[in-house]
């Protein structure tokens, strides 16, 4: 049986001067973005296609040493980052 990590992803998308978030799920131990993961992050985009990216967060369980679990986490957000700026999406620097 798959385990689902529940919290792990925020990006914030401001949509016309509107701070929203949207979560995104993994497997558990995983960094690769799922399918439903990516149908959402999809949807999303046709919904609003005028969205920018303005932070990404992520997250892990407690499971792990500390170290593992950033190096985790990084990769989740990488993922997350890596699809928005494949899809065009503009993600606005720090």
């Amino acid at each position: 049986m798959k385990k689902f990590l529940l919290i792990l992803l925020f990006p914030i998308i401001a949509v016309s001067q509107e701070q929203r978030t949207l979560d995104v799920f993994f497997d558990f131990d995983k960094y690769v973005l799922t399918n439903e993961a990516v149908e959402i992050l999809e949807s999303t985009l046709q919904e609003n296609p005028e969205i920018v990216v303005t932070k990404i967060y992520g997250y892990c369980d407690w499971k792990g040493s500390s170290g593992y679990n950033d190096t985790l986490s990084l990769k989740r957000v990488r993922e997350v980052f890596h699809f928005h700026r494949n899809k065009g999406v503009k993600i606005k620097p720090d």
